[in-house]
């Protein structure tokens, strides 16, 4: 097997349990880090899922969108994370980006040094899931353009995201007015519709921000599927791309 899949010897274990283990472990490694998309293609050309993950750090996110290298943090990718039923994060119920690959930022000293903000596992947790689209109608060159902007400056403004201005009844607080906000989905379903696509390599690409918002500060009209935020109770801390067939 460790011939088929030209793998490490320490890697033996893990290719004996399982190829999607492998390909998890993997693209957390620093040896995939520090490895080209070529050099990928050439010593794992079994597992055509590591080259195109790698060439879309290099080649789409770090290239084309201009973000430099060390704003990604490798440990935290993900391809499809694990699977589970009525999971949560804090007390709202979190809704995996199943088929998404997943690409990890250095976000643990980028907010403040109290890490409580990424807990998986507490329930109590002030600190839910959402996801950012970054407006349906925009072309590839602008989604890329913002991509940039916002990853590098950290600031999600309002006129810059797309604008709910409503006077529904919020059915978190219980208020009939709800203003303006920036437009976020606890779904990656909904947050998928209002994204654009990016061209990239002779293929088509949508990209999504993963973030955790402070959840006593949602604003929730009663009628919709998303949730209205400030810019400062958002902390996004992966990327999220997807091939669009």
């Amino acid at each position: 097997m460790s011939s088929s899949l030209y793998a490490d010897k320490d890697n033996l274990s893990i290719l004996f349990n399982n190829k999607r283990i492998f390909l998890d472990n993997f693209i957390k490694s620093i040896k995939f880090s520090k490895s080209s998309p070529k050099e990928i293609r050439i010593k794992y050309p079994n597992i055509p899922k590591l080259y195109e993950y790698k060439l879309i750090i290099d080649g789409l996110i770090c290239y084309e969108c201009k973000i430099p290298r060390d704003i990604i943090n490798y440990k935290y990718n993900f391809i499809i994370p694990n699977k589970s039923l009525n999971e949560k994060r804090g007390k709202e119920i979190y809704n995996p980006p199943y088929g998404w690959m997943g690409i990890g930022l250095n976000a643990l000293d980028k907010y403040d040094k109290d890490y409580d903000w990424l807990e998986i596992k507490d329930n109590k947790s002030k600190w839910a899931i959402a996801y950012y689209g970054f407006g349906k109608n925009l072309t590839s060159d602008k989604t890329k353009e913002k991509l940039n902007n916002i990853i590098i400056n950290n600031n999600l403004k309002q006129e810059d995201s797309i604008q709910m201005r409503c006077h529904y009844w919020d059915k978190r607080h219980k208020k009939k007015k709800i203003g303006v906000g920036i437009y976020m989905s606890p779904y990656i379903d909904e947050a998928e519709q209002l994204s654009g696509i990016i061209k990239f390599n002779k293929k088509r690409y949508k990209i999504v921000l993963m973030a955790r918002v402070l959840i006593e500060n949602i604003r929730e009209p009663d009628d919709c599927r998303f949730w209205i935020l400030n810019n400062k109770d958002i902390r996004i801390y992966r990327i999220l791309v997807k091939e669009i067939i």
